[in-house]
């Protein structure tokens, strides 16, 4: 896993005064188990935040995907062998690090056949592995992209929360008004295309579903 490689180990060392050496998985779980406790407390429900390595002067560099902030959609621009891939795999390891399952969750899509996310076809936070191997598949995730998108923003009218982190805020408040034990739920939905360009080329109208999703998903969270 890129959270037990080495330059990650030592990102996590400067970050959170994680120690290599004996016991460090054990450590790792404990880290995990109490940044996925903080981020769950309504108290501190926000956008979603990323470590992502370090930057001049060798301090650690994070994104937040927030509009008035790093942005809540991107792309990842570089040529064969640049390490987008290695990237984007950072992402999806440093973003499981901070936020349990049922604040963040992953759909993947490699265009590449299928080995960049095969590491993560068992994380908690993936509910789907897709590739280009099975076209018909991408096609029916639209349309479930866009149906949990219509359900978002019925469940934000509903609620009057505005966007995801008001909505994340008031949990405790909406027990009372959902089922007491779990209200709607409403995590991050982080959606990674690995080699996008190979994808919009081979299926145009992919673009035009991808641009509904990010004109729609920002506040929602997609």
């Amino acid at each position: 896993p890129l959270a037990a490689s080495l330059p990650y180990r030592q990102l996590l060392q400067q970050a959170y005064g994680l120690e290599s050496g004996a016991g460090y998985i054990g450590r790792l779980k404990e880290l995990m188990r109490r940044l996925w406790a903080e981020n769950d407390d309504p108290d501190h429900a926000d956008w979603l935040t990323l470590l992502l390595g370090t930057s001049a002067g060798n301090r650690p560099r994070t994104l937040v995907f927030e509009a008035q902030k790093d942005g809540a959609h991107g792309m990842i621009a570089g040529g064969t062998g640049s390490g987008k891939s290695e990237l984007l795999t950072t992402f999806v390891a440093g973003l499981a690090l901070r936020y349990s399952p049922e604040q963040l969750n992953f759909v993947l899509v490699d265009y590449k056949g299928g080995g960049a996310f095969t590491p993560f076809k068992d994380l908690p936070h993936c509910v789907e592995l897709l590739t280009n191997l099975d076209t018909s598949a991408v096609d029916r995730m639209f349309v479930a992209l866009q149906q949990e998108i219509a359900r978002r923003q019925a469940l934000t009218a509903e609620t009057g929360t505005g966007n995801i982190v008001g909505y994340r805020s008031r949990r405790a408040e909406l027990r009372s008004q959902y089922d007491p034990e779990k209200p709607p739920p409403y995590p991050h939905l982080f959606v990674i295309i690995d080699e996008y360009a190979e994808m919009i080329s081979a299926n145009q109208e992919f673009q035009g579903e991808l641009e509904s999703i990010t004109r729609l998903g920002r506040s929602l969270g997609v």
